[in-house]
Parts: structure tokens; C-alpha cells; sequence
């Protein structure tokens, strides 16, 4: 019997019954993500958009689903980032404002949530992010 999807995912997850019954979970689990980079100081900081890496990139990292887009810091897939007090950061922003396309939508903003997706939560919890 052929499994069809009901249901639309980037790539397996851990969370999907479905995809722990065809044996996806393992195949997750043996996968070993980029280490995050930590971006070196400069004052400035150019943010591309690129492919997320998959299970390697945002989602190994970070542990979170993904749009299959990420951001890049200069040229660093999602860097850890230490600014410096007293310091003025200028950051060029390439892409991620087309909002006729959704798959090319992905503003860009500082939050101090490793989770993102600041502009679909609700109030509640956009109150509890600083930004």
C-alpha cells in the first residue's frame, strides 16, 4: 500500500505519527547538524536570504521547522550573534520583503526569541518577545 500524505511538511519531523510509522524518525535522529557559528564582530552586517540546509541547517540547529528560507549574516547560516554596548550596528537586508510572494517573505528583525515568526503570533504572545 502506497502512503499519500494528507498533511504538508519541508521535510520528516519528529512530531508526525505518519512519518514515525515509515520509519522516518531514525533517519532524523542520525543526522548531525552544523554546529551554529557564532558571527565575528563587525559593526557591519549584511543579511541575505538562502536555503535553511534542511536537517543539517535551521532545523538541526535550532530544532524548529523551517519556511525552507533562513537567513544568512554575512554569509553565516543563523549566527550567533554579540553585540557590543555603545556600538552602532548598520545591517543591509537583501530579499525577504517581496509579501506578493509568501515563499520570498521572510522580514528581517532582532528578537530575543530563538523561535521567530513574530508576525503570525497572536498579541499575547508578541507582548512577551522584546524586539
Amino acid at each position: 500500500m502506497k502512503h499519500t500524505h494528507t498533511h504538508t511538511h519541508l521535510f520528516p519531523c519528529m512530531q508526525c505519527a505518519t512519518h514515525q510509522f515509515l520509519g522516518y524518525k531514525a533517519y532524523v535522529e542520525e543526522v548531525v547538524p552544523w554546529k551554529q557559528p557564532v558571527l565575528p564582530h563587525n559593526t557591519t552586517i549584511v543579511a541575505r536570504i538562502g536555503q535553511s540546509g534542511n536537517l543539517k541547517g535551521y532545523f538541526g540547529i535550532t530544532g524548529n521547522s523551517g519556511w525552507g528560507i533562513t537567513w544568512y549574516l554575512n554569509g553565516l547560516l543563523i549566527p550567533e550573534i554579540r553585540f557590543r554596548r555603545g556600538v552602532t550596528y548598520t545591517f543591509i537586508t537583501e530579499g525577504g520583503e517581496d509579501s506578493s510572494v509568501l515563499a520570498r517573505y521572510h522580514p528581517f528583525y532582532l528578537t530575543d526569541s530563538d523561535r521567530g515568526g513574530y508576525l503570525v503570533k497572536s498579541m499575547a504572545d508578541q507582548l512577551e518577545e522584546t524586539i
